[in-house]
């Protein structure tokens, strides 16, 4: 789901200002005019809330904005419902976007174990000799874990907290960081328990460094709600097929109409319901508020009815039971999250229901620093057209963010909205706006983004209607980006991966020529002449007559794993007759090309009761570890049939103290 991007939704504003420009001459003193235009306000732009009292005035805005919002919803009309050995040296991490910046995912080693967080469990097994893989403990976890970090022996595991059977005092969601001391890996000792209010966007560890980036509804309260659907206050009817032009003066009377009620309701709530809440295990009991009313900052004029909070822990030091929580909040929404080893972005798109409005679609973009005294500190907004597929769609190189998004309507056929992608060249001017550079548009028009990856002063994006377009990009000028070469084949491409300094290793979905997506498709493109760029090496993973064969890799890069020359990534075929999942491990050579090693499943693993679904992967020197939701197999790199190491989960036998 998309965040409803309030940011995005402000009309820009144009003028100009007559200034006088002094000449002075032999023959005396010439005044001219000329033109001058003034910069257009930014209208992504956030100022910082100076009282709690100015942050109760904003919420008055904004809750008023909210009702208009769903008062107008077509759906609402419709329907009336609202919304051991010696330690090793060699062993894969996280196939991050930045090497500096770790990511979450459910699956961490330092060669000698693994931690799973998985499901309602921490597991410690030994991975090293691999011979002796083992599983070390087992730690129930309240809740379904998001995944874990690991920081040399302390491992943070994240996971949904709200769940007030669990003890959590935010039912309508919370992010919980549970810190477990695993000098002793066979009893994992948790230290720690910190939950914030509200649902975790994403999170990224920078050295000792933890950051947070959690969503938060602001409330509405009962008396709110029976404003529309209670007693007749004389807000004006709304038709659903009303044009935007009736459903603009229909908002226009429902504000006025709303608006003392709203002051009212406000007035009454206390100032804790605005700001996100948090608990510590380190504090003597009790709820507090993450941070205080002057670290929010709100748009110039009231849009989301929601807050985002970006939050830092230090790991070193809350491993000793010290070290507060601390961060800022944005009256703003976001769901994409890029962090550098210095900056981190959170990015919007447009609203869920934005394809019912006429507004143009525009994605938000705020910009926090990290690190020093204040460890995170807004620096600036901006704005691109359209929407962006994922963290890869940013990426920061000599102090400018470059992001490739998708300015087109995708429900409707009208020619007119099937403006393609463009890719825009931000930096921060100092005065709180992400202002733009360059910018290059026009891509691919009727198409979508499927993939991007910005490496150093080059670019890639991947389009797909029918064929897949793979465009280089050259953005060494950073105002005039530029377009340098394309490379049509059919399918598509979902992931790309640097290999080496010329190639691109990429996992898609290959295409019959009629439009038909097929097999799953292991690509090779040579890219260093990006005038040029060339498929060297194809493979398509073979599958059963009848079977839909699909890979996690194809949304989430964890699941990618290339280390040495081997790619390794789950597979699951279904068909009528079965359902199997694996490890496809391929071994990838730019001279030779790419070639199958072998699979890997996990059936002989999995209890009658459970299905084995494979998950990730990581190697250890020269073996393979596949990750499933039953186990762990360690194998033979290079021959991933020759297992060394069987590890079941189930059932549950070794339980830390």
């Amino acid at each position: 789901m998309r965040g409803k991007g309030g940011l995005g939704r402000y009309a820009r504003a144009a003028g100009a200002a007559l200034s006088l420009l002094l000449v002075v001459s032999a023959a005396g003193a010439e005044v001219r005019r000329r033109v001058a235009p003034v910069p257009a306000p930014n209208p992504a732009a956030l100022s910082r809330v100076e009282s709690c009292e100015e942050l109760r005035s904003y919420v008055v805005d904004a809750m008023v904005e909210e009702l208009v919002r769903i008062w107008l919803s077509p759906w609402r009309v419709l329907d009336g419902v609202g919304l051991a050995g010696t330690q090793p040296t060699d062993f894969t991490t996280t196939n991050t976007q930045e090497a500096e910046v770790d990511e979450l995912d459910l699956v961490k080693t330092d060669g000698a174990q693994i931690y799973v967080a998985m499901d309602d469990t921490l597991r410690v097994l030994r991975s090293w000799p691999a011979e002796e893989s083992a599983l070390l403990a087992a730690v129930p976890l309240e809740g379904w874990a998001s995944g874990l970090f690991l920081r040399h022996e302390l491992v943070a595991v994240l996971s949904p907290g709200g769940d007030p059977r669990l003890g959590s005092p935010f039912p309508a969601g919370g992010t919980r960081i549970d810190l477990f001391d695993v000098s002793q890996p066979t009893a994992p000792r948790r230290v720690r328990r910190i939950e914030v209010e509200g649902t975790l966007v994403g999170a990224r560890r920078i050295g000792a460094h933890l950051y947070l980036v959690c969503h938060r509804w602001l409330p509405l309260p009962e008396e709110a709600w029976k404003l529309l659907w209670g007693p007749d206050i004389g807000l004006p009817p709304v038709n659903w097929d009303a044009t935007p032009e009736e459903r603009q003066a229909a908002a226009a009377v429902a504000r006025v109409i709303l608006r003392p009620y709203v002051e009212r309701i406000v007035a009454a709530m206390p100032i804790s319901d605005f700001l996100p809440s948090m608990t510590d295990s380190a504090w003597p009991g009790g709820t507090a508020p993450a941070f205080p009313c002057s670290s929010v900052f709100r748009p110039t004029q009231a849009g989301s009815y929601g807050m985002l909070a970006v939050l830092h822990l230090d790991l070193d030091a809350a491993a000793g039971g010290s070290g507060a929580v601390s961060g800022v909040g944005l009256l703003a929404e976001g769901w994409t999250v890029y962090a550098s080893s210095h900056n981190l972005y959170v990015a919007n798109g447009q609203p869920w229901w934005w394809w019912l409005d006429d507004r143009e679609a525009t994605a938000a973009i705020h910009a926090f620093a990290l690190g020093g005294e204040e460890p995170v500190r807004y620096l600036a907004s901006g704005q691109v057209p359209g929407f962006l597929l994922n963290q890869f769609a940013m990426s920061e190189h000599d102090g400018l963010l470059r992001v490739a998004s998708t300015e087109f309507n995708l429900w409707s056929p009208a020619a007119e909205e099937r403006r393609g992608s463009v890719v825009t060249v931000l930096r921060n001017d100092g005065r709180g706006t992400l202002a733009v550079v360059g910018q290059l548009g026009g891509i691919a028009p009727g198409e979508r983004i499927f993939a991007a990856r910005f490496l150093g002063d080059k670019g890639f994006l991947v389009t797909f209607e029918q064929v897949d377009p793979l465009f280089t990009l050259d953005l060494a000028d950073p105002a005039h980006p530029q377009l340098v070469g394309k490379l049509e084949m059919p399918g598509f491409s979902a992931y790309l991966h640097p290999v080496e300094d010329r190639y691109l290793l990429a996992v898609g979905r290959a295409e019959d020529g009629e439009g038909h997506l097929t097999e799953l498709a292991v690509n090779l493109f040579d890219v260093a002449d990006l005038a040029h760029p060339r498929l060297v090496h194809q493979h398509l993973v073979a599958r059963g007559e009848g079977e839909w064969t699909w890979s996690e890799a194809l949304w989430d890069h964890h699941a990618f794993t290339f280390h040495r020359g081997v790619l390794s990534v789950p597979l699951a075929s279904a068909s009528r007759e079965r359902a199997l999942s694996s490890l496809a491990v391929l071994e990838v050579d730019p001279e030779l090309g790419i070639r199958e090693l072998g699979r890997v499943d996990h059936e002989d693993l999995a209890p009658p009761e459970r299905w084995s679904w494979m998950r990730r992967s990581l190697y250890v020197e020269d073996f393979l570890f596949s990750l499933s939701t039953v186990g762990i197999k360690a194998s033979l790199l290079h021959e991933p049939a020759q297992v060394v190491a069987r590890v079941p989960f189930y059932p549950l036998a070794i339980v830390a103290p």
